[in-house]
């Protein structure tokens, strides 16, 4: 500062100061010299202003001595320094201006009256665009797609996916919100933002979106290729923003760091490129939402690039390159959606499936169990019915032969108790033999049954002088019944039949079996004195034992007087 005033000066008008300073100006210091008077009576304050994106305004006034005494340093918020002038007062100032390491910065030295200050920035920052409230929208559609990622990390199974979307989300919300909010403006934070952090924002965000794809599309086991590629550019971003650091921080090469930043722009878009001639090439569908993503962004991020080196108009509101790219963001968050929706639905599809499998095979296995328990028990059922014929069975014929032969030899003079032995035993080979029908499985089928019955009630009523009518609908299926069912029903039948016997005085019995409104009924009327009160108590707990074993087995029992006894057995058909 000593030397200063000896140096060479120009004359700002020798500048055309509508364009954007060279860019060899942006890593040098400028100096600006002028003679201020306040010509009021008063204490005066001015404000300064050197242009946009100025880094550091260092103001000094030059005393008496020729000594300079800089003035406190009040621009580093937003760019704007006062100046104060006593009443009367002429000084002469020198500034001394550095700006923000970035392309396009403007000098242009202004002086404004602090009345008119706030409207002054107004009219600077919006400068007749709705680029910053288009901005401020991007900002909202990011942030409620931060919210839908948030409530998907708590429910969806591809956690991870969410997460890099997030991330991805966050890193472009910070970086559109700050662009808009810091536009046109100078100061320290607004030079740390367009010269250094904007940049890493933007790499930060792209590696996110470079982890997304791999767990989109499941790469390392489906695109092993593209996903080798894909690490390989993940980190080679990283290399590239630790080199862009130190060349910001360490360095005074701004045409290195220019050539570090545009080229890295230009290398993402060509590798978007590839990987939308890549992705569009695959059968797989996931992989088309990613590539219809990237051609959004890639032609939207073209435009913008052409916009900042004026190879195309600005107008309206696409006065700022910044707009194409938040037009490309929304336009690739909106795919992304489509693309995981179809994503959530084929994965929802595939647990679906899963399950269902899952739930057929352990049905296939439970059946198995079942079948090879019925085949245990039909197999013992077999055993049982075999030693019940084998040993019992010949056992009682052997019982019911010496009794006969004993009554055949005592000729008239026959004992009772002889007689008795010979009744039991025959009687005792019907039960036997009824046994091992129920139990046999080779009887499990319902037309089996019905001519069991049928041959069992015309032998049983053929000594007791009733005649017995038996009808069977021809409609009525061959279907299984299985042995504990037959076995009840005809001890309910047995039990029936021999009540009419004992106590009915009838002289005929019609056994009915129809299908009526899908039910299978089976029908006993007699002709006899029918059911009373009196007989009913003779016979009462066979009725009830009766009842029990058709609820056991699911069956609608009733009997009632119908010109006789009427007995009904229901069975729900499926």
């Amino acid at each position: 500062m000593e030397t200063i005033l000896n140096e060479k000066w120009n004359k700002n008008t020798s500048y055309n100061l509508e364009k954007k300073i060279p860019n060899s100006w942006t890593s040098s210091t400028i100096y600006l010299k002028y003679f201020i008077e306040n010509n009021q009576d008063t204490l005066k304050k001015i404000f300064f202003l050197g242009g946009t994106y100025i880094k550091k305004i260092r103001i000094y006034k030059l005393l008496m001595n020729n000594k300079f005494i800089q003035l406190n340093d009040e621009s580093r918020k937003d760019g704007y320094q006062p100046i104060k002038l006593n009443g009367g007062e002429k000084a002469q100032f020198i500034v001394k201006i550095n700006f923000s390491k970035r392309s396009k910065n403007e000098l242009t030295p202004t002086f404004i009256n602090p009345d008119y200050l706030e409207k002054f920035k107004l009219l600077r920052r919006y400068n007749g665009s709705g680029y910053p409230a288009i901005s401020y929208i991007t900002c909202g559609i990011l942030i409620i797609m931060m919210g839908f990622c948030v409530s998907k990390l708590y429910e969806s199974s591809n956690k991870k996916t969410y997460l890099y979307v997030f991330l991805y989300c966050s890193s472009m919300f910070i970086m559109i919100f700050l662009n808009a909010l810091l536009k046109r403006q100078s100061g320290e934070f607004s030079s740390f933002f367009s010269e250094y952090f904007q940049f890493a924002l933007l790499v930060v965000g792209t590696i996110f979106y470079i982890d997304f794809s791999r767990e989109f599309l499941e790469t390392k086991v489906k695109l092993t290729l593209i996903n080798s590629i894909l690490q390989l550019e993940k980190y080679l971003l990283i290399a590239i923003l630790i080199a862009f650091t130190f060349i910001v921080y360490f360095t005074n090469y701004f045409m290195l760091q220019e050539a570090v930043e545009n080229g890295t722009k230009i290398f993402m878009t060509f590798v978007a490129a590839f990987y939308i001639s890549f992705y569009s090439l695959k059968a797989n569908k996931l992989a088309k939402y990613i590539a219809a993503g990237n051609l959004i962004l890639v032609f939207c991020a073209v435009i913008a690039y052409l916009i900042h080196i004026d190879l195309l108009p600005k107008v309206g509101v696409f006065d700022n390159s910044m707009i194409f790219l938040e037009i490309g963001l929304v336009g690739l968050l909106a795919v992304f959606l489509i693309g995981v929706a179809h994503k959530e639905r084929n994965s929802l599809i595939a647990i679906i499936k899963e399950q269902e499998s899952l739930k057929k095979e352990w049905e296939n296995k439970n059946l198995e169990i079942q079948i090879a328990l019925l085949q245990s028990q039909q197999n013992e059922r077999n055993r049982i019915s075999m030693e019940m014929h084998d040993d019992l069975g010949a056992g009682i014929t052997t019982i019911r032969l010496y009794s006969e032969l004993a009554k055949k030899r005592m000729g008239r003079n026959i004992i009772p108790e002889i007689e008795k032995i010979s009744s039991s035993a025959n009687e005792l080979i019907n039960n036997m033999n009824s046994i091992i029908w129920t139990m046999s499985p080779e009887n499990d089928t319902l037309h089996n049954m019905i001519a069991y019955i049928r041959s069992y009630g015309i032998d049983y009523f053929e000594d007791a002088g009733i005649n017995c009518q038996i009808n069977v609908d021809e409609n009525i299926p061959d279907t299984t019944v299985n042995g504990e069912k037959r076995r009840n029903v005809f001890l309910a039948i047995k039990e029936i039949l021999n009540n009419i016997i004992k106590h009915s005085k009838a002289t005929e019995v019609i056994v009915t079996l129809k299908i009526e409104n899908n039910y299978l009924v089976l029908s006993i009327h007699d002709n006899g004195i029918g059911i009373n009160t009196g007989v009913f108590r003779q016979f009462g707990n066979g009725i009830k034992n009766i009842k029990k074993r058709m609820e056991d087995m699911q069956l609608e029992f009733s009997i009632e007087n119908n010109n006789g006894t009427l007995v009904i057995i229901k069975n729900k058909l499926d």
